[in-house]
């Protein structure tokens, strides 16, 4: 009953939008006023009386009939409008009480008919939707001055953007961003969305184009893939555009931000620098916990060489440094005992990263297509961690305490060529594609691990030191073919047929060496703890299935066999590991576009899931002295099998957005970390297999523009139920786990001098423990955001933002309500309004505090982690654009 209850709560808002939906219609028939025959593909816009705003379009059948749905009680005007004919201007009152509205017959007279008196008033439409792409148009949003690309998508309907910058369309990950249909940071979508500016953009494309022949290898069920083109306004192409600012503010706080880019018809350049040490907060990424300072730099330049060759190139620095100290408290379950583990943690961690990227797309003639890729990269880090940690038993008794301390570095290379080449045939629907790829990478990585642990037993205290180096050197190489070609044996069903093959080649080292305190040098090996190996990986894989793809109707059946086999071989171990396994993956899709921009699709996918080198490392990892880690070398393939309903609807008159989808994964031969506890307490990993696990997870989302009040209502539901399967001292066990999260918000603006962006959301995260009575644990987020922006007189702008965050069900002092208040005015300069002087406030109320709870198969842990407090900022802008 409960479940039921959570059912209807979590859905309410939604089905309260889709219940104002339901509204009056009109109908009518338009004719031609000579011949009087029907005129069928007239355009009939209904407008707003008192501003003249489009409230709805609509198109004349083949009886020259018209019905426009989703309109109030108004007075309206109807635009009709068909090539070779003037336009007309019918006048219209509305009433709710008279359901659909039948005005009769309009007539249209011919072009060289003069007709006097008749004003045309309308509008482009908001959105165009194909089979394969929905457009919308920028200027129906109003966006605040200088707003970025992810500020607009993260308004468009179906778009949800992650933290860490991922970008998904109706669940579904977007792999490139393109502009103008040249490509735009080969591998990293997430540049554009902080650099681009909205005023640049005309129309955002949301594009299903056809996937390259290396989704075989992933297992994935679909023939596309998902990607955003981003086209620029006619008057500002030829032109530089882009930004330069600075910030300063007392505790040596600074940010910093300089882009400029040009895109033309045969090139495109893209130049961008920033940096700060304010967690990106003048980004809008604030949030993130520790402190940290980050250097980006990047660059991106595309050419049309000529009709038939193209070139692209993206070159992206990143400099990261972090500062972060946590308190945690850990809860575990292990058979019916509960074990608690608190810590004090600091860690400072630097990161660099380098990536060279080149693509070249070669039209070689009519039939024939060729794209070469290659990535280059470098990585250096280190990190320096020191932890004090202290264990209880289920009475309050300690068990252990001490700290530990690591000093890690990794210097890391890599290099990888794809080859892409089509045919497409004569004949439609056939072609022929082949795709080659090698990637060479080398990592090399030091950890000096320093710990001093005090085990209390019955015997008395024990004590544990270690002061080792471990060396580790890692080469793998990885060779992958594949050949796709497809066959159209019906009018609209094509025969498609693949073959790939994926060989590694990895050469592994892992040396560990004592400290000598005599000689004061690591040079003592300790074989127990060192290990090296070369392990080859083959996987051949076949497939074959059915697809079809018209205007309504889509479906595609296939099935995978790949055979698969490991042959490791390790210097220090008697005996090779061995794996031959067959497996059958069977995937599976079904999709119908309704008209008016309304999709449902089902989809079931299954895919296998190989261990990893180190989860098959045959010597035990003492790093942490408190959970020692072994590998498994005999360890299987995991499979999970997938499937997912979905239904979207995007009404491209109104905007008015409906979305809601169902996923279910179920696991077999799970690789998870099986756990057992030895004699001084101590926590035993391995990886092992289990079957059992699952996730069945149900999102709605809807979206519902009031456009006389200029103003967008959101709505998002979520339910979740999952079990979590785990092994603790060889029993068997699980963890189920109930989840739900409302958020509802609202947003107005007018034009760009006033925005007004407010919600609030709600989760509740419930879970139970199959080994432990009466241990249901329930705990509850609420927030709620306030944005007000605003224009005033005298180039003056400010805005606030106020967010109130309530943690609870938790334990201790990690239940916390939390106020969060920032602020800032700025000034425009110059006579042209391109510069800007800037005053912001963060966290004025010196409250930011960054709390999460983690969720395990057999433990719960509540973490605090320091995060940027109050600071005050003076920031420069100026703003480039050229004409």
């Amino acid at each position: 009953m409960k479940r039921w209850l959570i059912l209807f709560v979590v859905t309410f808002c939604n089905l309260q939008l889709l219940a104002q939906s339901i509204e009056v219609a009109i109908k009518g028939r338009i004719y031609d006023g000579e011949s009087k025959e029907s005129l069928v593909g007239a355009t009939v816009t209904c407008l707003f009386a008192k501003d003249s705003s489009r409230a709805v379009v609509g198109i004349t059948d083949k009886n020259g009939e018209f019905l426009l749905n989703e309109l109030s009680e108004d007075f309206y005007y109807l635009n009709v409008t068909y090539i070779g004919y003037k336009p007309v201007v019918f006048p219209v009152r509305m009433k709710l009480s008279r359901g659909v509205n039948y005005i009769g017959d309009i007539s249209m007279l011919r072009s060289d008919v003069k007709l006097v008196g008749i004003s045309v008033v309308g509008s482009e439409a908001a959105v165009r939707i194909t089979r394969d792409t929905m457009e919308f148009r920028s200027s129906y949003y109003h966006m605040r001055e200088h707003s970025v690309l992810g500020d607009l998508l993260r308004r468009i309907p179906g778009i949800q953007i992650a933290q860490d910058g991922t970008i998904r369309i109706n669940g579904e990950i977007v792999k490139s961003i393109m502009v103008d249909g040249k490509s735009f940071f080969i591998n990293d979508p997430k540049v554009a969305l902080r650099n681009l500016h909205v005023d640049m953009v005309d129309k955002v494309q949301l594009i299903n184009r056809k996937a390259k022949g290396g989704d075989i290898f992933s297992g994935e069920n679909s023939p596309t893939e998902k990607v955003i083109n981003i086209t620029i306004k006619k008057d500002r192409q030829n032109a530089w555009d882009g930004e330069i600012m600075g910030g300063f503010a007392i505790g040596d706080r600074f940010a910093m931000k300089a882009n400029i880019n040009r895109f033309r018809d045969v090139d495109q350049i893209a130049i961008f620098t920033s940096g700060d040490n304010v967690n990106g907060y003048l980004e809008g990424l604030e949030g993130n916990a520790g402190i940290s300072r980050k250097l980006t730099h990047s660059l991106n330049y595309s050419r049309s060489i000529n009709d038939k060759v193209g070139f692209n190139a993206s070159y992206i620095i990143q400099d990261l440094n972090v500062d972060e100290s946590k308190t945690s408290f850990q809860k575990s379950y292990i058979d019916d005992t509960n074990y608690y583990y608190n810590q004090r943690y600091k860690q400072l961690s630097e990161t660099k990263i380098y990536n060279l990227n080149t693509k070249w797309d070669i039209k070689l003639d009519s039939n024939w297509t060729l794209s070469i890729v290659n990535n280059f990269g470098l990585s250096k880090a280190s990190n320096l961690m020191t932890n004090y940690h202290v264990s209880y038993g289920d009475r309050s008794q300690m068990l252990d305490t001490g700290w530990l301390t690591n000093r890690a570095s990794r210097n890391g290379s890599s290099f990888s060529n794809s080859v892409f080449i089509e045919r497409q045939f004569n004949s439609d629907g056939h072609r022929l594609g082949v795709m080659l790829s090698y990637t060479n990478y080398i990592s090399r990585e030091r950890n000096y691990n320093l710990s001093n642990t005090s085990f209390l037993t019955n015997q008395g205290r024990y004590w544990d030191t270690l002061n080792t180096l471990g060396a580790v050197f890692n080469k793998p190489k990885t060779l992958q073919l594949a050949i796709t070609h497809s066959i159209k044996i019906l009018p609209k069903v094509s025969l498609v047929s693949s073959y790939g093959l994926v060989r590694s080649y990895n050469h592994y080292d892992f040396t560990t060496t004592d400290f000598n305190y005599l000689d004061n040098k690591y040079d003592r090996p300790i074989d127990s703890l060192s290990a090296g190996f070369s392990s080859t990986f083959v996987s051949n894989i076949f497939r074959i299935g059915i697809s079809s793809a018209g205007e309504k109707f889509e479906y595609g059946v296939s099935l995978n066999a790949s055979r698969i086999s490991y042959n490791t071989c390790y210097s220090n171990i008697k005996g090779d590991v061995k794996l031959l396994n067959w497996v059958f993956l069977p995937t599976s899709y079904l999709g119908y576009n309704f008209n008016n921009g309304r999709r449902v699709r089902f989809s079931f996918a299954a895919s296998s899931v190989l261990p990893t080198v180190e989860q098959m490392r045959p010597v035990p990892d003492y790093s942490n002295p408190l959970v020692i880690k072994y590998g498994n070398p005999n360890i299987n393939i995991g499979k999970v099998n997938t499937y997912s309903l979905s239904y979207n609807a995007l009404n491209s008159v109104t905007m008015k957005y409906f979305s809601v989808s169902a996923n279910g994964s179920f696991f077999k031969n799970q690789i998870i970390n099986g756990i057992w506890i030895d004699s001084l307490k101590r926590q035993v990993i391995q990886p092992v297999n289990i079957t059992g696990s699952y996730s069945i997870g149900i999102n709605i989302e809807s979206n519902f523009p009031l456009k006389k009040q200029r103003s967008t209502i959101n709505a998002s539901s979520a339910v979740n139920f999952a079990r979590n399967m785990s092994i603790a001292n060889g029993f068997e066990g699980y963890g189920q786990s109930i989840s739900f999260s409302q958020s509802l918000s609202y947003i107005y603006s007018y034009k760009d001098l006033l925005s007004i962006m407010t919600g609030t959301g709600i989760s509740y995260y419930k879970v139970r423990y199959s080994d432990q009575d009466n241990n249901i644990r329930g705990y509850f987020t609420y927030s709620f955001t306030l944005d007000f922006n605003a224009k005033m007189p005298l180039g003056l702008s400010a805005g606030v933002g106020f967010g109130y965050s309530i943690y609870g069900g938790r334990g201790g002092d990690f239940n916390s309500s939390l106020p969060m208040l920032n602020a800032n005015i700025s000034k425009q300069l110059f006579s042209n309004h391109n510069g800007a002087i800037r005053l912001s406030a963060f966290d004025i109320l010196k409250s930011n505090l960054s709390i999460n709870r983690n969720i395990g198969s057999n433990f719960i842990e509540d973490v605090k982690i320091n995060v940027l407090q109050r600071f005050f900022m003076v920031s420069f802008i100026y703003y480039i654009k050229g004409k």
